[in-house]
């Protein structure tokens, strides 16, 4: 997200809802997707750990591996309720990273899947 009049806090830096509106939703639509339509995954809680200040353009880097899936998927499927946490790291272009988004979802236990 590049930094714009609209999104620039008073100091001059990425407003942090900017930011979070940014992250937000991708880890749960990759875990329903990737899980398939006999899953419900819904968001549990999400946060944004502010390491350095973005003052230009930030790039978040979204990665969920097929065995975490799989994971995921096991566990839901022994009436568990899931609730895996993935982490982005947010990087003001191709520097280290200036903040780490986390995001937290919820897979119900399989009596509830299908509930809409």
């Amino acid at each position: 997200m590049r930094l714009t009049r609209w999104n620039r806090n008073l100091v001059g830096t990425q407003f942090g809802g900017s930011l979070y509106f940014m992250c937000d939703r991708f880890f749960v639509i990759m875990l329903m997707m990737r899980l398939g339509p006999g899953y419900v995954v819904r968001d549990k809680s999400a946060a944004i750990e502010f390491l350095r200040l973005g003052r230009g353009t930030v790039v978040a880097t979204f990665e969920l591996s097929q065995a975490r899936v799989d994971e995921v998927r096991r566990e839901a499927d022994r009436n568990e309720k899931v609730f895996p946490v993935r982490r982005a790291p947010m990087r003001p272009d191709a520097r280290p990273p200036a903040r780490s988004a986390a995001t937290s979802c919820c897979v119900p236990p399989s009596d509830s899947r299908h509930a809409r």
